[in-house]
């Protein structure tokens, strides 16, 4: 494990398109499972994951780079964060 200040990523990109070396890894695509069996991914050749969850289901965009010895999984989503007055901010 390490972090994206360890490996130069905070802050680099705003966007998945911003990659311009990334690239689908191959040891990647196929299923995936949580161990608890909860979460499902999908990693397809063409950059989608989708996954299934007790909450429902979700497609992303990704893409992968290899920095030193980690090879990274990058996608790009939405984040919410609600304050204390039930205002939503989306970032």
């Amino acid at each position: 494990m390490t972090s994206d200040d360890a490996l130069g990523l905070n802050g680099k990109y705003k966007a998945l398109s911003d990659i311009k070396d990334g690239s689908v890894d191959k040891d990647l695509v196929g299923t995936w499972k949580t161990s608890d069996g909860t979460t499902t991914y999908v990693y397809g050749e063409d950059g989608i994951c989708k996954s299934t969850t007790e909450a429902g289901d979700s497609e992303i965009k990704f893409t992968c780079m290899k920095i030193g010895e980690y090879n990274v999984v990058c996608d790009e989503v939405d984040m919410e964060d609600n304050d204390e007055n039930a205002t939503t901010t989306t970032e």
